[in-house]
């Protein structure tokens, strides 16, 4: 199935030197992240502690075919996972 992918870097240190590689339009990636943010909403607290890491991959497809997420992440915690990627998406329409 075809689909697209964003992959972020999120030093945490240092979270304006993030970067994303995609295989899509650079221009769509905003509305991607946005898209992704709000599938997030209500899935429920994930009580689970955080990885400890100077830096965190992210990466977020979605199925064409479906319109349907996966996301993998080394946070270690789907909260600390949304925080990063919020904040990604502040930094990209600034």
């Amino acid at each position: 199935m075809p689909k697209i992918s964003v992959q972020i870097t999120y030093p945490i240190e240092h979270p304006e030197r993030h970067s994303i590689e995609t295989d899509m339009k650079e221009d769509k990636v905003v509305d991607l992240l946005s898209e992704w943010l709000r599938d997030q909403t209500g899935k429920g607290a994930d009580y689970r502690e955080a990885n400890d890491a100077d830096v965190y991959h992210i990466t977020i497809s979605m199925e064409l075919a479906n319109d349907s997420f996966s996301t993998k992440s080394d946070t270690g915690n789907d909260g600390l996972t949304v925080g990063i990627v919020a904040d990604v998406l502040k930094r990209l329409k600034v």
